[in-house]
């Protein structure tokens, strides 16, 4: 009786579930000013996924606030370094005119004051041209570049800086990094040889060229693939019986390592997601 009021249960989450899925399911992408700029690709998540023990929903958790973290850290760090550079260039003229600087009450306010002064050259139209951009990541609103900002920016990288063009150029390098290199050289470190015994010759002889979809999805459809969470929680298999108005139905079912882990509840909601694919018109089942 339990199985089976689990089995209805399951269900219910199962269609929710799929529900929210297809709604929510974005992967991780970056927009600016309403144009997407980035997209991490699912073989790109795959490669940082490899190397987690972390269950799937903690990893992406984790993950994706992480690579926001460094979007913000990005753009934050660009906006100081201009401004440290124009601070020092115009604190001893400001204070020379007997403006009370303590009295500036922020960033902003500095900037514009700066941009107001009468001998300020503003050979590259930062002040005439500069717009607020609006950054989102998986939907979610980050701190706006303010127009100030980005007159400040403008002032010291050029007016295309953190402009549409400039965020596709620079994201990739700004949210993949170095940390996915490495992640692809420990990766072609680990499945070369076992390629290379299994008769697959045409292997890349680099890691950028290892690094290419083909290869990637090469490795991660291999039959014995697994990532260290897989290799850490293998999972395991158990006996199901199946009613159906067909009649009964025997099975040996392996329950991953990421489902095992949550308990009974989410093991009985997999089953009967996967024994529901597998028989549409089932009833109900139990463990053997």
């Amino acid at each position: 009786m339990k199985q089976k009021i689990l089995y209805l249960l399951g269900m219910m989450f199962i269609i929710i579930g799929i529900s929210k899925a297809q709604t929510n399911d974005k992967g991780f992408t970056v927009s600016a000013d309403g144009i997407q700029v980035f997209e991490l690709s699912p073989m790109q998540r795959k490669v940082f996924r490899h190397f987690s023990i972390d269950s799937d929903g903690e990893f992406d958790k984790k993950f994706y606030a992480e690579l926001k973290h460094k979007i913000e850290n990005w753009i934050e760090s660009t906006f100081n370094e201009g401004y440290e550079d124009r601070v020092s260039e115009w604190l001893p003229k400001l204070k020379s005119r007997n403006i009370k600087i303590n009295q500036i009450p922020n960033k902003n306010a500095f900037i514009d004051l700066i941009f107001s002064q009468s001998d300020y050259g503003d050979s590259m139209g930062c002040k005439r041209n500069a717009k607020p951009v609006q950054v989102m990541v998986n939907g979610e609103q980050l701190p706006t570049i303010t127009k100030e900002r980005q007159m400040l920016i403008c002032s010291v990288h050029g007016p295309s800086k953190f402009s549409v063009d400039d965020f596709k150029k620079g994201l990739p390098g700004v949210i993949l990094g170095s940390n996915y290199h490495n992640d692809i050289q420990l990766l072609r470190k680990e499945w070369e040889p076992k390629l290379k015994s299994r008769g697959i010759t045409n292997i890349p002889k680099s890691d950028e060229l290892f690094a290419d979809q083909t290869f990637l999805d090469l490795v991660f459809s291999q039959p014995d693939y697994k990532n260290k969470f897989q290799e850490k929680f293998p999972g395991r298999t158990i006996k199901v019986q199946t009613y159906t108005p067909e009649g009964m139905k025997y099975d040996d079912m392996t329950i991953p390592g990421e489902i095992d882990q949550k308990g009974s509840e989410a093991q009985y909601m997999y089953m009967s997601e996967e024994l529901h694919k597998k028989y549409p018109t089932m009833s109900s089942f139990d463990v053997r």
